[in-house]
This record gives C-alpha cells, structure tokens and sequence, in this order.
C-alpha cells in the first residue's frame, strides 16, 4: 500500500530511513536538529515540490522520482549510491 506525506517538515537523523512505497508532496527536509541521511535505503519514492537543506538526503536509494525539488547547497553528496532515479524540473546545487 502506497503511503502519502504532504507538507511536513523533517530536520531529526535517518527521518524517513527505509520508507517504502512513499509519496512526498510539499516537504522541508531542513531545521535546527540538522540530521542527515534523511532517506537513506528508501524503495519506490516520489519527491514533488519538496526542499533539501540536509547532508546525504537520499543514499542507497532504490527506485526514486523527483520532480519540482530543490537541494540546496548544504544538501552535500546527495544522491550517492542511488539506482533507478529519474530527475525532472528540479534544482540541485
């Protein structure tokens, strides 16, 4: 069963660690606990107009679409080791 997170806000280490099946509208993976890895060894996930401000935020990702998405700066490494992805219309600086 697909899961859907819209407009959240997750800054805390391995946020979402091993989702699965996952939808993202609207999120902030940014904020003063400053974790990374945010979806590290995620499976089937979708980004949709979300924002990285979080080191490491999808590694060892298996199966990924982001669409709309902006990784700032301060997202470093951050899409390492990842397989099956596909980027559109996104910012990754």
């Amino acid at each position: 069963m697909r899961q859907t997170i819209n407009n959240s806000q997750f800054d805390e280490e391995r946020a979402l660690y091993y989702a699965q099946h996952t939808d993202l509208l609207e999120c902030v993976f940014a904020g003063a606990q400053d974790g990374e890895s945010a979806l590290k060894e995620a499976i089937d996930i979708t980004l949709n107009k979300c924002s990285f401000s979080l080191r490491y935020p999808l590694w060892h990702v298996k199966g990924f679409t982001m669409q709309d998405t902006i990784m700032d700066e301060q997202t470093r490494a951050a899409i390492w080791y990842a397989e099956n992805g596909c980027i559109k219309n996104s910012r990754l600086y």
